[in-house]
């Protein structure tokens, strides 16, 4: 499970260094315009059910939410069981940061 964990953390790194935004047809990255907080409490989850991580870098840079501690947070109240770890993350400028990932644990929709 740690080496499948690591691939996921390791392909997340990669799309947070890249520059222009994923804009393919899915739920997750259709209206990223959409600043109400349903819509990216939708992004968010979406991109956790499809990849299990998200990275606070990720979600503000490719899915346009700029606070998504608030999110995963109305999430959890709604009750989907999310956990949070920390880890060492690099923007698009080249710089480290400590930034919150967060897991959506297995059979942790709703």
């Amino acid at each position: 499970m740690t080496d499948k964990k690591n691939a996921l953390t390791e392909g997340q790194s990669t799309k947070n260094n890249l520059i222009k935004q994923s804009h393919n047809n899915t739920d997750q990255t259709s209206n990223v315009e959409s600043l109400s907080t349903e819509a990216q409490r939708a992004r968010v989850l979406a991109h956790l059910c499809l990849s299990q991580t998200l990275t606070t870098l990720y979600a503000r840079h490719s899915l346009n939410v700029m606070h998504p501690a608030a999110r995963v947070m109305e999430l959890r109240q709604a009750g989907h069981k999310i956990i949070t770890l920390r880890r060492k993350d690099t923007d698009t400028a080249g710089r480290s940061h400590s930034v919150a990932e967060y897991v959506l644990m297995s059979g942790g929709g709703v």
